[in-house]
């Protein structure tokens, strides 16, 4: 991790990352991002029993933080189909909302925009249920299908497309979010990263990680 004096100097704009970054997974949810997970692949022809199913998802959410990730990659399912049926059957109701980050944002001079894995309607739904949405239009909202399934880790596109809708330079935004692979193209193009770590501080060095916090709401309070 890097410290710098002035690492929030000239910022304009804040990416944030959704699920795990503005809120906080709970167990429960973490079980019922798995369960819809097995419940979905099944639905779509993968020739599974629902134990083992529910398994792989887990460990999927464990090593991706992403529960349909290894179905998608290993199991040759359609991308679209599952993207977009496991999204439908999340219940963002179970989600715990923060009225300290709504202050936040109230007060915040700063540019929005939502970069997510998950699907745009899936974001919108959990924006409202969170209180955050009228902080993010609709044109600052991409859900994975928004910049055709180029994942963070694979490709600076989304990134790129970012500073574009956001008329500023690398140097004036921050990235936010819980996953450390998605950290290094954002590092390398120069923005300002911050790990949302919620206490799961990582054990190993992180040179592209400028700043580590607990929550979304201390964010805020580096750029005090």
């Amino acid at each position: 991790m890097i410290c710098e004096s002035n690492f929030m100097t000239q910022i304009k704009a804040i990416i944030w990352d959704l699920d795990n970054t503005l809120y906080r997974f709970s167990h429960l949810f973490e079980d019922a991002c798995n369960h819809i997970a097995g419940r979905v692949v099944r639905s779509l022809g993968l020739d599974m029993g629902d134990d083992e199913a529910k398994a792989l998802a887990a460990k999927s959410f464990t090593t991706h933080g992403y529960s349909m990730r290894v179905f998608l990659e290993e199991y040759g399912l359609c991308r679209d189909a599952m993207h977009h049926e496991f999204h439908k059957h999340l219940d963002e109701k179970i989600l715990e909302r923060s009225l300290a980050l709504v202050d936040l944002f109230e007060r915040s001079e700063l540019q929005h925009l939502i970069v997510t894995h998950g699907s745009r309607h899936w974001a919108e739904r959990v924006l409202d249920h969170i209180e955050l949405r009228r902080f993010f239009p609709d044109e600052r909202i991409l859900g994975l299908e928004d910049y055709d399934f180029r994942k963070k880790d694979e490709s600076t596109f989304v990134f790129e497309r970012a500073m574009d809708m956001l008329n500023c330079q690398a140097h004036e935004m921050i990235m936010a979010e819980d996953t450390v692979r998605n950290l290094h193209y954002p590092h390398a193009m120069g923005m300002k990263t911050v790990l949302v770590h919620h206490g799961r501080i990582p054990k190993n060095d992180l040179p592209h990680v400028h700043h580590m916090v607990n929550s979304a709401e201390e964010i805020f309070g580096l750029l005090s």
